[in-house]
């Protein structure tokens, strides 16, 4: 009984190896959850919006920034770390925007966003 089951169990994972999804779901997982368009209202989503129009990677904007890694972008764009007193200073710079803007999405009625 114990050899059947084991025999059993051994033929069921071992077939787990070789599973392939089907086609149908594999092309879903290429698909972007919302179709490309990046969330502004959010400090993240604004700075995924400023790296990308700049024509950065994550890794780019990383080693421009001197940080570790495109970990830390991610998880400034995921809004899963907060965004710094001294990294907003340098994102400002870099994309010549108003700290005000990353932070709040507003743009002063009298200042040019693009001039800091």
């Amino acid at each position: 009984m114990f050899c059947s089951a084991l025999l059993f169990f051994a033929l069921f994972f071992s077939s787990l190896l070789f599973w392939k999804a089907p086609e149908r779901v594999q092309k879903m997982k290429k698909v972007n959850r919302n179709n490309g368009a990046i969330d502004v209202t959010t400090v993240g989503g604004r700075i995924k919006k400023l790296r990308t129009d700049a024509g950065f990677t994550q890794e780019e904007l990383a080693i421009e920034l001197h940080l570790e890694g495109k970990s830390a972008i991610s998880n400034y764009e995921n809004n899963s770390r907060g965004v710094s007193a001294e990294m907003l200073t340098q994102l400002s710079h870099l994309f010549h925007v108003s700290a005000d803007y990353i932070l709040n999405g507003d743009a002063p009625d009298n200042l040019d966003p693009n001039v800091n």
